[in-house]
Formats: structure tokens, sequence, C-alpha cells
């Protein structure tokens, strides 16, 4: 949804709190188990795991043991492959076994090089919405599930801020991906890109029908969308009611969302599968 260098500063805070933190509410060398209750549960935790889970180029985080730190947990964002950016501050500490894990899987199938595509886009030109629909068309090509488009305000309408509808959205998409059956239609890391195609375009009416004729709606006929999941307050979207037309034009499903409950879950290396309590 973000670069990560502008949520760095937070992913990493949240990150050390909650190790140093939970270092002395723990035995040393404590059950895995054990270390990813207190991880999971830590006030800041949900903190941590929802700036990571914003930033596009992290896909996962991975559980360290620390030797240096009386093999206490450490937290580390996994990159994306070749993404070159070093989570840590200065030289990179002794990282021990690797016990647990979680994987993003609203970001399956991205690449650092559709990141690098994407941030270099000319927003002032309108045949770079052609360059954008290819690059998602690219991605999805390497899914292989039915996939659902999630349909809502971002623009105009919804909870009446941009960033409050991107939240929003971001959080629905990423729910959504816990679910096996389906994969995602996931825009997200292209709308820094189309907010200033519209903002500097002469007429944002324009732009604007320009996204979704030349980007959502030869998405729409490509992919093979099964089901279209509509956020509360679709209707009062310009752009939600266009889509939700087109989805009847094409015959695909539309439903309203309904959350989940599902959160991501920390893997065990072992097998063993430990997710929040909170």
């Amino acid at each position: 949804m973000y670069p990560y260098r502008i949520l760095q500063n937070n992913i990493k805070g949240t990150a050390i709190t909650v190790c140093n933190e939970i270092s002395g509410e723990i035995p040393e060398n404590s059950p895995r188990e054990q270390m990813i209750s207190a991880i999971t549960n830590h006030r800041y935790y949900d903190s941590f795991l929802s700036h990571t889970i914003r930033s596009n180029e992290v896909d996962g985080i991975d559980f360290h043991i620390s030797p240096k730190r009386g093999d206490m947990p450490v937290l580390v964002p996994r990159f994306v492959a070749g993404f070159k950016e070093n989570f840590f501050s200065s030289r990179k500490p002794q990282l021990g076994e690797k016990f647990a894990t979680v994987d993003f899987t609203h970001r399956a199938h991205w690449t650092i090089e559709d990141f690098n595509l994407i941030e270099d886009l000319n927003f002032t030109r309108d045949c770079a919405i052609d360059s954008a629909y290819k690059i998602m068309q690219d991605v999805m090509s390497r899914e292989s599930r039915p996939v659902a488009m999630v349909s809502g305000p971002i623009s105009t309408g919804g909870k009446g801020t941009r960033e409050e509808n991107l939240e929003l959205f971001h959080q629905v998409i990423v729910e959504l991906s816990l679910d096996d059956n389906f994969a995602v239609l996931n825009t997200m890391p292209f709308q820094n890109f189309f907010w200033k195609y519209r903002t500097q375009h002469e007429h944002a009416i324009v732009a604007g029908k320009n996204i979704i004729e030349r980007f959502y709606f030869p998405l729409m006929k490509k992919v093979p969308i099964k089901k279209f999941v509509q956020i509360p307050g679709w209707e009062t979207s310009t752009g939600a009611l266009v889509e939700f037309h087109e989805a009847k034009k094409l015959h695909i499903e539309t439903v309203p969302y309904v959350p989940t409950g599902l959160k991501p879950k920390h893997r065990l290396l072992n097998g063993v599968v430990a997710t929040s309590t909170n």
C-alpha cells in the first residue's frame, strides 16, 4: 500500500519495543509456542503487524532467535526478493534459528521488478494507465486460482477521506486474501500513482474515467474474476457504481463484504500453527 521507506521508522520502532519488553517477561530458552504467544499478545504487536502488512516491499515476518540476546526472539520483516534494504539501523546482528514465520498472502506473486515499474510510471501521461494495466495483468497471470475483486469508495464517498477509505480497502483485501480458495486482485500498490495522475490532470473527471475504463475494465475482462466483493458504502462512490454495472454486464457474481474474522497465521516451523488470542 505504501513504499517501505514511508513506514520503516514505525516498523522498526514497534518491533524493537515488542522484543525488548517481552525479554523481561519470559525465561531464557522458553518453548517456541510460549514465545509466539508472548509476542502476538503484546500490546504493540498489532501495530507492528499493521505497519508491516501495509508496506509494499514486505511479504512476511520471520521470527528468529538472537544468541546475543539470551536466545530471546527477534522480529524481522521479510522483503520481496531483490529489494535491497537493511532493516537494522547498523550492521546486521547475528541471527540464530528461524522458528516461525508469517506470510502476507495478499502480496503473493509480486516482485521487486513490479514495484520498480510502478515507481517509474509517468503520472503526467495518459498512456501510463495502459502501462499500469499491463503490470497488474502480468502479476495476476502468475495466479492459477479464481479471483475476487474488491470494490468500494476511495476518492469519493465512503468514510469521507481518501486515507480512511484506502485503509479500509486494504484491510478488506488482506482479510479476503487469507481465504485459500480465492486470489484477490490487489491494486493498492497503484493508488499513489493514480492519485498523482488525477491531481495533475487538467480534468479530474476525465482522469478518473481513464483509470476505470483503461485499467479496471480490461482487468475485469481479462482476469478470471469470479466474485465481486462490495465494501459497505460502495454505492456512494462514483467509480464503484460504474464497476458494479460492468460486473453485472460481465455476469460476475456481486456479493457484499462480510468480515471473515481471519487473521494472519504464525506458522511455527515444526508445523504447529499459533495465532494471537487478542
